[in-house]
Formats: C-alpha cells, structure tokens, sequence
C-alpha cells in the first residue's frame, strides 16, 4: 500500500516544491483547502503524513490538533509538519510536541522534507496499551523511580501518562511490566517530549527507547506482535 500525505495552506509555488519532495520520499500527495471540512476527513480517513502551511490562527490549528489525536481518529498517529517563512518558524515551533512533530522552513524544504517524512513515516508503529512503568533518573533524588502506565508503546518508544517530570533530553532508566508474568522489561530511553495536556488530553512524557539487551528486546518485540495495533 502507497503512503499518503495532505496537504493544505499552501500556494502554487510551495506546492510544487512540497509535492517533489514527497515524490523522493515516495509518497503520494492530496491537496486540499483548508477549512472545516479539513478536520473530518483526516478523522475519517487515515492519511501518514499531514503538512501544514502556517501561519494559521492558533486557536484554530489546537483545534485542528485536538481532533486529529483524538482517540477515535483515523489519523491519530499520522506525522504532522508545518511549513513556515523565517519570521514565523519561531511561533510554530512552539507547537512541536504539542501535536506537531515538525516545523520546516520554506527556505528549507527542498534539502530537508524527503527527509523528514523519510523519518516520520520509519517511527514504528504503535499500540495501545496499558502497562504499568516506573523510570528513574540516575543521580537524580536518588534514583527515585518515577511512576507511570503506557498510553501507547511501540518498538522503538512509549507515550507515558503520569507526572511530567524528566527533562526533555534526559536519559533514564525504564522498567515496564508486560503481561507475561516475567520480570519487568528493563531498558534505557531517551525523553522526547512532554505532553499539552490541552491538546492531547492526558499529562507524560513521550520517550525513545535507546537500548535493550537482546532478550528484553525480544520480549518487547513478541509483546508487540501478538496485540492489535490501533
């Protein structure tokens, strides 16, 4: 099956250069207004990939976010990018990890958005699931772990619901409690991101898995493959 993406807010020129780069990464583009209309069809249609030319009222765009990770939308998991001029690049980064996974200059998008989509659409895929988690940072309170439950976990990382303490950028242990009644899974990562509880609707921390030893690796992987993603 062929990747999808959306495109929107963006003029005949940009256009042009967006639907080249998305012909290197192998992906086919759909073009629409912007408008209402917009949100109901990525919620009733799942696309990979949806780009964004801002600036857009803010108001608007956290609406728009809301809608398309909601719970019961097709396009929950999709990667959102926006694309915007220097002087605005600033304001939009400001929704990166708020629902946006990326902000690319105009000036940039012939050299970095194959790229960026290449990259988006390699993130594993993710299942809901409830697993209890504790990560604790070492040196830190004494290595006092913290608690939380997965919202979703893939191979390659988790979206923890629960106090939004580490620091984006911080490595921490993690152990998780998979339901097969061995020990927990015990592993690294990497904090990505914090939740916007008003767009995503729950408080945590986004993480990348940044090393397992092998057999906690296979554990994962059988866990995975054996419950029904999204």
């Amino acid at each position: 099956m062929s990747r999808t993406a959306l495109l929107t807010r963006l003029d005949r020129g940009l256009t042009s250069r967006v639907r080249a780069a998305l012909v290197d990464a192998r992906v086919e583009a759909t073009q629409v207004p912007w408008g209402p209309d917009t949100l109901g069809l990525v919620r009733r249609r799942r696309f990979d990939i949806v780009i964004i030319g801002y600036p857009v009222i803010a108001s608007t765009l956290s609406s728009f976010v809301r809608g398309l990770r909601a719970a019961d939308s097709a396009s929950r998991t999709t990667g959102l990018v926006l694309t915007a001029h220097a002087e605005d690049a600033a304001t939009a980064e400001g929704f990166v990890g708020r629902g946006v996974n990326r902000v690319i200059r105009y000036t940039r998008i012939d050299e970095d958005l194959a790229s960026t989509v290449r990259e988006l659409l390699e993130v594993a895929p993710r299942t809901v699931a409830q697993l209890a988690t504790t990560i604790t940072v070492p040196h830190v309170d004494g290595g006092r772990p913290l608690r939380y439950h997965t919202e979703n976990i893939s191979a390659s990382g988790m979206l923890l619901r629960g106090p939004a303490s580490p620091e984006v950028g911080t490595t921490v242990e993690v152990e998780i409690r998979l339901p097969d009644g061995e020990h927990p899974l015990r592993g690294t990562a990497e904090v990505m991101r914090t939740t916007d509880a008003t767009v995503e609707r729950i408080e945590g921390v986004g993480v990348r898995f940044t090393g397992f030893p092998e057999p906690e690796r296979r554990r994962l992987v059988a866990f995975l493959s054996t419950t029904s993603a999204p």
